[in-house]
């Protein structure tokens, strides 16, 4: 048949954070004109961070609001180019950076958000792990962290069970790691006394009486929610297993 309304000289980009409803009046808008190429910055920008924060940290929201960098003393900004990608979010940068913030830029290239950094860190692309874990290492050493902070509101404090083994241990590996099938076990990854249920709900014969005889807690692999009794901690952070 006859082609009618076939617009290709247009594209629309839509943006991560428009909400469902814009998004359908956008599409419908769109197509109404013809236009065929419509995309969104949330699938194109973020399909492969999915899997990937997923497996690493879980699925969740931010835990915070963008305004409130503005509030910080020290603002580091590793791998994006925030002023162009994301110029609105980039106002509180700035703004942070006029109350006296400390603006630092780790990437390979020189973009303008270097140029509108304090310091740029030109590192060797490739070499996140180093940079931050060497970061990481001077903190921990020099015990320049918030200490107060760190006991309060993270599981630094928290001991681990005894059958988890880290890199030093095991040549550069954690426990749990099945190497033909290069796939991560984490059942050794799981809290003292603390029972890790799969994320489908499964359990097996002897789970009941395990969480009833350890007096521990249960937690679910999906984020489900927390049941009576807590891992131990040590607030010293002496303790040779302790997450810290």
């Amino acid at each position: 048949g006859l082609r009618t309304a076939r617009t290709l000289g247009i594209a629309s980009l839509g943006g991560a954070t428009l909400d469902n409803e814009e998004n359908y009046l956008i599409k419908k808008l769109l197509t109404g004109l013809g236009v065929v190429q419509v995309e969104n910055q949330a699938r194109v920008c973020h399909s492969s961070t999915v899997a990937g924060l997923g497996t690493s940290f879980g699925r969740g929201g931010a835990t915070t609001f963008m305004q409130d960098l503005q509030h910080a003393d020290c603002i580091v900004i590793e791998g994006s180019n925030f002023a162009e990608a994301h110029p609105v979010g980039f106002q509180w940068v700035m703004e942070a950076k006029a109350r006296g913030a400390r603006i630092i830029h780790v990437d390979p290239r020189f973009t303008r958000t270097s140029a509108l950094a304090d310091l740029h860190v030109p590192i060797r692309a490739g070499s996140d792990i180093a940079f931050l874990g060497g970061i990481i290492n001077h903190v921990l050493t020099e015990e320049k962290d918030f200490r107060e902070y760190v006991l309060a509101y993270t599981n630094a404090a928290t001991l681990v069970s005894e059958d988890f083994r880290d890199t030093e241990d095991l040549d550069g590996v954690f426990s749990g790691l099945d190497e033909d099938k290069h796939h991560y076990d984490p059942s050794s990854w799981q809290y003292e006394g603390v029972e890790v249920q799969q994320p489908t709900g499964e359990v097996d014969e002897q789970y009941e009486e395990r969480v009833r005889g350890s007096g521990g807690a249960e937690t679910h692999g999906s984020g489900g929610a927390r049941t009576a009794g807590r891992a131990p901690r040590d607030e010293t952070l002496r303790h040779p297993r302790c997450v810290y």
